[in-house]
């Protein structure tokens, strides 16, 4: 399976050149998170696919992340475990009026469910 995710670059509505950021690049990555309700215990991660692109003055990207024919669904048992997926992005962004600027990192997460 795959999943395809499209992203909109550009502030709808508005021109690029007055935006306050434009985005120079993308990272992305397909993940699980597996926790339990223990405090002492950090959470157990694995990433599944990865994907990156330098996306400098575009409008609009995409997205491929393969998901994996065995992947174990999305689940929750109360007072337990939590098994969930997500795509991490890191978006690197930069001021359009000083292309000189220091960059920005923004870092966002998205949970999916996933079923069978």
């Amino acid at each position: 399976e795959t999943l395809a995710v499209l992203l909109d670059l550009a502030r709808q509505g508005h021109d690029m050149s007055t935006s306050a950021l434009r985005c120079l690049q993308v990272d992305a990555s397909l993940e699980t998170e597996e926790t339990t309700t223990t405090k002492t215990t950090q959470p157990i991660r694995r990433v599944w696919d990865e994907w990156s692109e330098v996306t400098v003055d575009a409008q609009s990207s995409h997205i491929m992340l393969s998901i994996p024919s065995d992947a174990t669904p999305s689940f929750s048992v109360p007072g337990g475990v939590t098994y969930r997926w997500l795509i991490r992005f890191a978006f690197r962004a930069q001021p359009w009026n000083n292309r000189a600027g220091a960059i920005e990192s923004v870092h966002w997460e998205l949970p999916i469910v996933l079923a069978v």
